[in-house]
C-alpha cells in the first residue's frame, strides 16, 4: 500500500487502509455501489453508497479513523446525512474537530446528485457551534501526490484532466487492489473503481491497524510456506506412473509445473513482505530538521504559527506523513479565497515537500528492485523438467516470459504494482495448472493425492495453532491499542 509517497499513493489519503461492511459487525452482503464520498478531516473516511443514497461500505484510510470508529456501531445502511453526522459527531466528541480544525474536505464521485449538500447537512447539524469550512479541492498532501503523477505522465491527457476528487478515487482503488497500476486505474470509470473499493470491503477487519496487518503476514508466510512445500509436493507421485510419456513429450509433467509456480508464489510474496517492511521502514524515518523547516519556511507564516507547526511535526514523529498531516490541516482550514491568494506558497511548499516525497521513493524503488532481482535470480526450474521437452517446453517459456516481464517492470513507473501483479499471476496460474492437472490425472490417482493430503494436514496442526495463536494475540493487542487511544482522546 503506498501510503505517502507517489510511489506510494495508495493510502495517502492517511494512512493503512482499512475497509469495512460493518465495524466491529458481521460482515454484510455487498450492494453494488454507484457513488463514493472521501471524507478528510483527519480522521480520513471513505463510504461507498447503494442508488438509494445507502452506505454499503466504510473504509477506515488512517489510524485516526480506526480510532474514531472503534467499538462503534455500523454505520452500513444509514443514510449519507446521518452516516456524516454519524461521523462529525464522533469528530466533534473525540477533538478531532475543534476551533483549530474546522476544515472537511469532501470528494464525491459517480452518482453525485445532491451528495455533496448532504454531507455538509450532516456535518454541520453535529457540529452546529463551529464554524466549518467545506473544501470540494483536496487535500494538499492528495494534490501533491496528484501534482507528481502528472510531471510523470507529461504527456497523458487523461491524467493531466485528472481532478483531485478523480484522483481520490483512483487512490482508494489502488489501496483496495494492490495489483492496479495508476496508470491503469486512470483509463477506468468510476463504477469499475467503486466497485474494487466496495468489494474490499469485506476482507479486512476494523482493527486491522498496521502493527496487525505487519503480524498477520509475517504469521501468514510462516505458515503457508510450511504447508505449501509438504502439500504442494503431493502432486508430483502421480506423474512416476507416466515416466515414458513425459520423457516422450507425449504428456506435460504438471505436477513440477504447479509446484514450480506455488514455490514461485510462496518465494516471491516473501520477497514483497521483506521490501514492504523495508518500505514501512524508510516511510517512519524522520525528515532532517533542515528540511522541515524549509518546508515551513516556504509557507511564509508568521513565528507563531511556524511554532505550532514545526511542534504538531514532532509530536507526530518528524515524518513525511507527520509534516504533510500538519500541512492538511492548516490548508483545508483556509476560506478559498485565502487559499488562492496563497497558491505561489502552497506551490513553493509543494515543491519542498515532494523533495523529500521523492527520497523515499528513490528508497523504496531500490529496496523492491532489490528484493525482485533476488527472487528472479533464485527462482530454479527443476533439471527434471527441462528434461522433458516437447509438451513441457510451451509452459516453460511462459514462465520465464513472466519472470523477464517482472525484472523489467521494476524499471518502470509502478514496481509496486507489478510486484503484486506478478504474485497474483503466479497463483492464479498455479490455480489453472491445479485444475488441468486434475482433468489431466485419472479419478484414482486425483484421488490418492488427495487422500495424502488429508492425512499430511494432520501434521500441520501445530504450525496452524501457531498461526491463529499470533493472529489472535496481534488482534487483541490492536483492540487494546484503539482502545486505548480512543480513552486518551475522550479524556483530553
Amino acid at each position: 500500500m503506498k501510503r505517502f509517497t507517489k510511489l506510494m499513493a495508495v493510502l495517502m489519503a492517511g494512512g493503512m487502509f482499512v475497509s469495512l461492511s460493518a465495524c466491529g459487525g458481521e460482515k454484510e452482503a455487498k450492494a453494488a455501489g454507484v457513488s463514493y464520498v472521501g471524507i478528510d478531516v483527519n480522521p480520513s473516511i471513505t463510504l461507498v453508497l447503494d442508488k438509494n443514497e445507502k452506505v454499503v461500505s466504510v473504509t477506515l484510510e488512517n489510524e485516526d479513523a480506526q480510532i474514531l470508529m472503534h467499538g462503534e456501531a455500523s454505520l452500513v445502511g444509514l443514510d449519507a446525512e446521518k452516516a456524516a453526522k454519524k461521523i462529525a459527531e464522533l469528530c466533534v466528541e473525540l477533538g478531532y474537530l475543534d476551533e483549530t480544525n474546522a476544515g472537511v474536505s469532501l470528494s464525491v464521485e459517480g452518482k453525485e446528485g445532491k451528495l455533496q449538500s448532504k454531507i455538509e447537512a450532516g456535518f454541520e447539524s453535529a457540529a452546529k457551534e463551529l464554524s466549518l469550512h467545506f473544501t470540494a479541492d483536496g487535500t494538499f498532501s492528495l494534490n501533491r501526490e496528484l501534482s507528481a503523477w502528472k510531471a510523470e505522465f507529461s504527456a497523458n491527457a487523461e491524467v493531466q484532466a485528472l481532478t483531485a476528487a478523480e484522483y481520490k478515487l483512483i487512490a482508494s482503488a489502488m489501496a483496495a487492489d494492490q495489483t492496479l497500476s495508476f496508470e491503469a486505474a486512470v483509463k477506468m470509470n468510476d463504477e469499475a473503481l467503486i466497485a474494487l473499493i466496495n468489494e474490499a470491503a469485506s476482507v479486512t477487519e476494523s482493527y486491522a491497524t498496521a502493527a496487525y496487518e505487519a503480524a498477520y503476514k509475517a504469521a501468514n508466510v510462516v505458515y503457508e510456506n510450511a504447508k505449501g512445500q509438504l502439500l504442494d509436493a503431493c502432486w508430483l507421485a502421480p506423474y512416476a506412473n507416466h515416466l515414458f510419456d513425459l520423457a516422450t513429450g507425449k504428456k506435460v509433467h504438471y505436477g513440477m509445473i504447479y509446484n514450480l509456480y506455488t514455490s514461485s508464489a510462496r518465494a516471491l510474496d516473501m520477497g514483497i513482505q521483506a521490501a514492504e517492511a523495508a518500505k514501512t521502514a524508510a516511510e517512519n524515518v524522520a525528515l532532517t530538521e533542515e528540511a522541515i523547516d524549509g518546508v515551513i519556511a516556504a509557507m511564509g507564516v508568521s513565528d507563531e504559527v511556524s511554532a505550532a507547526l514545526k511542534a504538531e511535526i514532532t509530536a507526530k514523529g518528524n515524518t513525511l506523513y507527520a509534516v504533510e498531516s500538519a500541512l492538511n490541516k492548516y490548508y483545508k482550514n483556509m476560506t478559498k479565497d485565502a487559499y488562492e491568494a496563497a497558491k505561489a506558497q502552497v506551490s513553493a511548499v509543494m515543491e519542498k515537500v515532494q523533495a523529500e516525497a521523492e527520497k523515499i521513493d528513490a528508497a523504496v524503488r531500490e529496496t523492491y528492485g532489490e528484493e525482485i532481482d533476488k527472487f528472479v535470480a533464485n527462482v530454479k526450474i527443476p533439471d527434471e523438467l527441462k528434461a522433458f521437452a516437447g509438451a513441457n517446453t510451451a509452459v516453460l517459456n511462459e514462465f520465464k516470459a513472466l519472470l523477464e516481464d517482472l525484472g523489467k517492470a521494476m524499471d518502470g513507473k509502478e514496481p509496486i504494482a507489478a510486484a503484486y501483479a506478478a504474485l497474483k499471476t503466479f497463483q492464479e496460474k498455479a490455480d489453472g495448472v491445479l485444475k488441468t492437472m486434475k482433468a489431466d490425472l485419472t479419478e484414482d490417482e486425483v484421488k490418492g493425492v488427495e487422500e495424502t493430503i488429508a492425512s499430511l494436514e494432520k501434521t500441520l496442526e501445530t504450525a496452524k495453532k501457531a498461526f491463529d495463536d499470533a493472529v489472535a494475540s496481534a488482534k487483541k493487542q490492536a483492540e487494546d491499542y484503539l482502545a486505548a487511544k480512543k480513552a486518551e482522546r475522550k479524556a483530553a
